[in-house]
């Protein structure tokens, strides 16, 4: 055998060396890194859900609520969801590390690994819990109406999916001075803050955007919708322009974090598309307290503060 010949074959060998260990090679900023992080599939593709919890005085908040939207949005995704029993211990491991009693337990549920947009349904789900410092809200809120619109998908409405870049884009939109940012949807139909949910008050009844094509179905809306329609109060969800919010007599925003708080400037109305307000050139809309705040707060607190249940895997 020719020199030439054994020169081919030797770069042959070599060539199949290298290739096999690329298939599993991965790096970030240059440094090797865990091929099973890389290729997991919440990374690549945002194909995942997620959960962000309250942790405070020594007690979650809503924890029941929390696994069960979790389990919902899986379902949703077709992704195989957890038990309660490991929702609730995936934070235990995590509290020595920490020194302070407050935080938000953030728990996120992905479709395994792998490439390519066709996943494995029946794969077993990679679990992934983080704790981060607890922030409060003001007492009162800021709020900018986004440019940025969010796109109308029944299929993922309601979900709160890994997927997040809309939200990320209106959330650049705002300067320090803003507390929040309202988001309309492609239609020009009003669906949520960058990270709450909206709640208004007007003729005597209480009204919040329907999220059937877009938007999250936040915890503290579903709970406090639910409260207030138990005690009598009138709800009307529906598809609703700008300037019901604009003429509205209170807005709230809310989240199962932050909890619920007035808005008492809403800014950037002149640039809203559909915006039909009542004063010409509507720059912005001022709100004064409402005493209808304070009974919110007062039922927010009893929400918050509910025993919780014994509740066993279902």
């Amino acid at each position: 055998m020719s020199n030439n010949t054994l020169d081919k074959i030797n770069l042959v060998k070599s060539s199949s060396q290298i290739d096999n260990p690329l298939r599993d090679c991965h790096s970030r900023n240059g440094q090797l890194i865990d091929a099973e992080i890389a290729r997991d599939r919440g990374f690549l593709y945002g194909d995942g859900v997620f959960t962000t919890m309250l942790y405070k005085n020594g007690q979650y908040f809503f924890q029941k609520e929390h696994w069960q939207r979790l389990v919902h949005d899986a379902h949703r995704l077709r992704i195989q969801p957890i038990s309660l029993t490991t929702f609730c211990e995936l934070p235990q491991n995590l509290f020595k590390n920490v020194s302070q009693q407050d935080f938000v337990v953030r728990t996120s549920l992905t479709r395994s690994e792998g490439r390519g947009y066709r996943g494995e349904i029946d794969s077993m789900p990679q679990i992934y819990c983080s704790l981060f410092p607890y922030s409060a809200w003001p007492e009162h809120l800021r709020v900018k109406v986004c440019h940025s619109r969010l796109s109308r998908n029944p299929q993922l409405a309601g979900i709160k999916h890994l997927n997040r870049l809309e939200q990320i884009l209106a959330t650049q939109e705002l300067d320090p001075c803003f507390d929040e940012g309202i988001l309309m949807d492609t239609k020009g139909f009003v669906i949520e803050g960058t990270f709450s949910n909206l709640i208004w008050y007007a003729n005597k009844q209480f009204f919040s955007p329907k999220l059937d094509y877009a938007g999250v179905n936040g915890i503290a809306k579903v709970s406090l919708l639910k409260a207030l329609r138990q005690k009598g109060h009138v709800i009307v969800e529906s598809q609703f322009d700008l300037k019901e919010i604009v003429n509205c007599e209170a807005l709230w925003m809310c989240n199962s974090v932050r909890g619920i708080k007035a808005v008492i400037s809403l800014e950037n109305l002149s640039s809203a598309e559909r915006c039909e307000c009542n004063t010409t050139e509507f720059q912005s809309r001022q709100f004064t307290e409402h005493h209808l705040t304070a009974m919110l707060k007062i039922l927010w607190q009893e929400l918050a503060s509910k025993e919780p249940e014994d509740f066993t895997d279902k």
